[in-house]
């Protein structure tokens, strides 16, 4: 049985699903979402820049790997770029990257930590609630992030994630999916 090491994947995973942020090199792509809407999600030197606005910037929007209990867990978080911004009345996450969005989180007393960071987990979740994950080709997921604020203001940025399909590979291997032969 092969065996593997939940550290080189997640740093691997971290590289290439953009954990970086704006700088000289950068692209954009418009992706249709849920909706019919175009949104655009940028690069920079081939990572996904995390979108920021006025108020606040999105550190985390991923889809983390648990190989050892063979799940998932979704890892969101932003954070406020100013003292002066309203704190958030409500947070809501959803996956809109298919025709029908998929609600990922939905806090309605959102806690901001470390000065004004909000973070929440979501898991553990089912590879089989992942169908994505065994399409052969690379995959860009679009979250929404909505958040409305103390002040009754709506801000929402969408946070791209790329799945490479190398990275997909590791994934289905290490929770079983990819079943072959053994010769």
């Amino acid at each position: 049985m092969r065996r593997f090491s939940l550290l080189p994947v997640v740093a691997l995973f971290a590289l290439l699903s953009g954990c970086v942020a704006p700088g000289m090199g950068g692209l954009s792509m418009n992706a249709t979402i849920s909706g019919g809407e175009q949104v655009r999600i940028d690069f920079d030197h081939g990572q996904i820049v995390h979108p920021q606005n006025d108020d606040l910037k999105i550190l985390t929007g991923i889809l983390e790997p648990n190989l050892k209990d063979k799940n998932f867990t979704y890892q969101f978080s932003f954070e406020l770029k100013h003292d002066h911004v309203h704190p958030p009345q409500s947070v809501k996450v959803d996956d809109v990257t298919d025709d029908a969005p998929v609600s990922l989180v939905d806090d309605q007393h959102p806690v901001l930590i470390n000065g004004g960071v909000w973070t929440k987990r979501v898991g553990p979740v089912d590879p089989d609630k992942v169908p994505w994950l065994t399409e052969i080709e690379s995959t860009v997921r679009i979250f929404r992030f909505t958040v409305v604020t103390s002040d009754g203001r709506t801000l929402v940025l969408y946070q791209g994630a790329s799945y490479p399909a190398v990275i997909k590979k590791v994934f289905r291997e290490g929770m079983g999916i990819d079943k072959k032969e053994q010769h």
